[in-house]
């Protein structure tokens, strides 16, 4: 009940909440970080997701997202006059920060990932750079 309740909440737009998900550092694993600051929609994560399974399914590689768009976002439709409430859901979104790790690739060449990687880089509206070091 707790987490249906959260999931149908609405929240201030502009709150700086940040959702982490822990994992142990692994070795042969290469890591994409935010390099600016920004907005990150569920739609975002999905094409990222299936961009990347495209890719390194067939050589036994891993992705694994350490980010989950958890802030809901609402809006009104276009002409509806002030007042009224709040508006519908839009979206879901993360605010991803400087330096922090959005995705995680195991058991991936660096060659592929490299392809993958460029690829990546036109799909999210942020900058991203590669580590090869868990923060």
């Amino acid at each position: 009940m707790r987490t249906l309740r959260r999931k149908l909440q609405q929240s201030s737009k502009f709150k700086n909440k940040i959702h982490h998900l822990q994992s142990e550092m692994n070795t042969n694993c290469f890591y994409i970080k935010a390099n600016s600051n920004g907005r990150l929609t569920a739609r975002h994560l999905e094409t990222v997701r299936i961009l990347t399974n495209r890719k390194i399914k067939k050589l036994g590689g891993r992705l694994v997202i350490k980010i989950s768009p958890n802030i809901p976002v609402t809006k009104k439709s276009t002409g509806v006059r002030m007042g009224k409430g709040k508006g519908a859901f839009k979206d879901f979104i993360f605010y991803a920060k400087t330096d922090q790790t959005l995705f995680e690739f195991r058991n991936t060449p660096k060659e592929l990932f490299i392809l993958v990687f460029k690829k990546i880089k036109h799909k999210l509206p942020i900058k991203i750079k590669i580590s090869e070091l868990y923060d």
